[in-house]
């Protein structure tokens, strides 16, 4: 399976999946599981979508307490990250830098997305105007 997540290979991981001979949570060394292989590429939304529909976990952390949804936020992937929120993906996770998703979100449509229905919590970075906002 972490094969055909590497070369992108959305017909063969899908196979395998559904010849149920793959562990959908198993890490590797970096604490990566296939779901959070598949989030990195838009392209492989229907492996996504069988890994959540198999029971991956959504709110595993990697190594560097990265989810499934902080990288896809990452990369942009809108409709993989509403399919993760959808599967029960936790908006308000922390990384090991302190960063929830949609604060490692790459725009900042994505972002406000993740953040729909969230109550910011005291001292949250979606309260703050952010950098230059008293220069307009």
């Amino acid at each position: 399976l972490r094969n055909a997540l590497h070369c992108r290979d959305a017909a063969a991981a899908l196979e395998i999946l559904r010849g149920r001979q793959a562990d959908v949570n198993a890490c590797d060394d970096s604490g990566r599981t296939p779901l959070h292989l598949a989030v990195e590429d838009e392209a492989l939304l229907p492996v996504v979508q069988e890994l959540l529909m198999l029971g991956a976990s959504v709110n595993l952390p990697n190594a560097h307490g990265n989810t499934p949804l902080h990288r896809a936020a990452k990369h942009g992937h809108v409709q993989i990250a509403l399919a993760l929120r959808h599967h029960g993906a936790d908006v308000q996770l922390k990384n090991s830098r302190g960063e929830t998703a949609a604060e490692s979100s790459r725009t900042v449509a994505l972002r406000d997305e993740l953040l729909k229905g969230v109550e910011p919590e005291d001292g949250d970075a979606a309260e703050s105007p952010g950098p230059g906002a008293d220069e307009l």
